[in-house]
């Protein structure tokens, strides 16, 4: 009687995985882009970020120039806007000579990303002036300017607090888990921001639009200026107008003295030559 013995081998298999290899830099730090060490994934510009970098500061400039000769005070916005541009084009201008230094590119792509949030208050901002000083009961769709104001500013507050941890979590290079959330969490972001600019441009551009319609029609049919009216204007602004005025009076009165003192004058002097 025989036995017979089956004998299994067990066969093991191997992959291999990809990986990416560090590469020496080159000049101004430039390595390939699937390389492990590459901080960016193009080539950046020096001549675009710089020209950049010029014009938003140049528009910076233009922009504190008119708010002091205006003084107009809630244009800081509008101008701390431009100014996070202008930084963020400085840190990718250097960052396009120095591309292994991670600093530059941090706080590039922090200013850069950020700064359109101030861009949008600004316009918040905006429109809720128009509405405090051009509707005769400084409401839109029954909402109070100064309530729009805050409502939209506090969205926008939130989603730079949103973007803006995002962003720091883009930075962590030695947790990609962290990286796909910080990726997520600030298109998240980006995506509410512009619902959040969409929905308030649809909703105040065709009501601000038609209620401004509305009064210049019934300045035409009643002959009465609804910005010159008295409730039309602000206070302040109503104050500054009379102020104006006066100011206008006042000139006019002196000037009006000024030409009889001269009439006397003449007058006095073809008297004498009579005399003579």
């Amino acid at each position: 009687m025989s036995t017979t013995t089956f004998t299994s081998t067990a066969t093991t298999t191997s992959s291999a995985t990809a990986t990416c290899t560090t590469a020496v830099p080159g000049k101004y730090g430039r390595v390939p882009v699937d390389a492990c060490n590459a901080n960016y994934f193009f080539d950046p510009s020096f001549a675009a970020n710089l020209a950049f970098c010029v014009l938003f500061g140049m528009t910076t400039m233009v922009h504190l120039i008119q708010a002091i000769l205006f003084k107009k005070k809630f244009c800081w916005v509008a101008i701390m806007g431009a100014a996070w541009e202008t930084i963020g084009f400085a840190f990718k201008t250097l960052g396009s000579r120095n591309q292994q230094n991670m600093t530059y590119l941090i706080w590039g792509q922090l200013f850069f990303l950020l700064a359109p949030l101030w861009i949008n208050a600004f316009v918040y901002m905006a429109v809720a002036r128009m509405v405090y000083f051009r509707m005769p009961d400084r409401k839109l769709l029954g909402i109070k300017a100064i309530r729009m104001t805050l409502l939209f500013v506090w969205l926008d507050i939130i989603l730079f607090l949103v973007q803006g941890a995002g962003g720091s979590m883009l930075s962590n290079n030695d947790d990609m888990n962290v990286i796909r959330i910080g990726q997520k969490l600030y298109m998240a972001g980006v995506g509410l921001q512009l619902a959040v600019i969409v929905i308030f441009i649809g909703i105040t551009a065709p009501s601000l639009y038609f209620k401004l319609r509305q009064l210049e029609g019934r300045k035409e049919t009643s002959g009465e200026d609804y910005r010159t009216s008295s409730l039309g204007w602000h206070p302040a602004t109503k104050k500054k107008m009379e102020k104006k005025q006066a100011k206008e009076a006042k000139k006019a009165r002196k000037a009006g003295a000024q030409e009889l003192k001269n009439l006397s004058y003449e007058g006095q002097s073809n008297s004498s030559n009579e005399l003579v």
